[in-house]
């Protein structure tokens, strides 16, 4: 086994898996979102989105990207769907009301909505297409080893950070009681219809080329 490329490889994995979770974005605020509603464990779960989706995401953006003649088209269709997504999540937040116990008995829907925020966010997309993909199909030249710890590295580390943040917004919930929960949902809220008008403005911009 050639351990300096699967040591690279690792190091590379876990410094755009830590980038990606460190950045805000529709995910992270659904992390704190649901965390904030429903406990630490919705937010945990919205925090394996990358695991479920991104692994065949990999997997197709390899595929596509040596066939689609017309990659822009494609980006802008995932923009004007993701707009759509965060534009329903934004009201979701904003309709929030006081922080209490009975918050958590509801059905919280987390798996669903981080799959489906995920699904439709075309940084994922961008980011396979330009820099994922072509970084997995050289570790796996270098060695199959390399391209397990470029996989590995990525979602442990995106993965992880995420869960962290659901961590420390649970624990210091009480920050959060009253009004202040209440600002919070809403200025997530305000955040994802920002993104969403952007991926839509970023969408039709491309149609408009």
């Amino acid at each position: 086994m050639d351990l300096a490329a699967v040591g690279t490889y690792t190091a590379i994995g876990l410094t755009f898996g830590l980038t990606g979770g460190l950045s805000p974005g529709p995910i992270t605020a659904l992390v704190i979102g649901q965390t904030l509603r429903y406990g630490r464990h919705e937010g945990y779960k919205v925090a394996l989105a990358p695991v479920i989706t991104d692994g065949p995401l990999l997997a197709l953006t390899m595929f596509l990207v040596a066939r689609l003649q017309n990659i822009d088209v494609f980006a802008a269709v995932v923009g004007l769907l993701g707009a759509a997504v965060l534009f329903w999540l934004a009201v979701d937040s904003m309709k929030a009301g006081q922080l209490t116990v009975e918050n958590n008995t509801g059905s919280p829907g987390s798996v669903t909505k981080a799959v489906l925020t995920n699904l439709v966010n075309p940084h994922p997309y961008l980011f396979w297409f330009t820099i994922g993909a072509p970084t997995a199909l050289k570790a796996a030249q270098a060695h199959p080893g390399a391209l397990v710890g470029f996989v590995s590295g990525f979602a442990a580390a995106i993965v992880g950070t995420k869960m962290l943040i659901a961590y420390s917004v649970d624990r210091y919930r009480t920050i959060f009681s009253g009004p202040a929960y209440r600002w919070t949902m809403r200025i997530l809220g305000i955040m994802l219809m920002a993104l969403g008008v952007q991926f839509a403005m970023d969408g039709i911009d491309i149609l408009l080329r």
